[in-house]
């Protein structure tokens, strides 16, 4: 089941996930992140531009990885999981 309304775990993920990936990006502006709460796990759903994603999914997408382990130790201290996807805005 998911939920319509927003946690507080919610913006506390969605503002630490922008935190952690604008800095990353040349179009810092066109990030975009939503979190999707269903019981005990988030997902959140970060979207960038085309060339902000090829550089951060690069090679092997060490930096995805990354990004999502900090955001999984984030949640757990939210006492949830948490799991990333990047997009690129199409």
């Amino acid at each position: 089941m998911t939920s319509d309304a927003t946690t507080p775990a919610q913006l506390d993920l969605q503002a630490f996930a922008l935190a952690l990936i604008q800095p990353l990006c040349d179009e810092p502006g066109a990030v975009t992140v939503a979190v999707t709460q269903t019981g005990n796990e988030a997902a959140c759903q970060a979207t960038v531009s085309d060339s902000d994603y090829a550089r951060l999914s690069n090679g092997r997408g060490r930096t995805v990885r990354s990004l999502g382990t900090v955001l999984g130790a984030a949640a757990a201290k939210l006492g949830s999981r948490c799991s990333l996807d990047l997009q690129a805005d199409r």
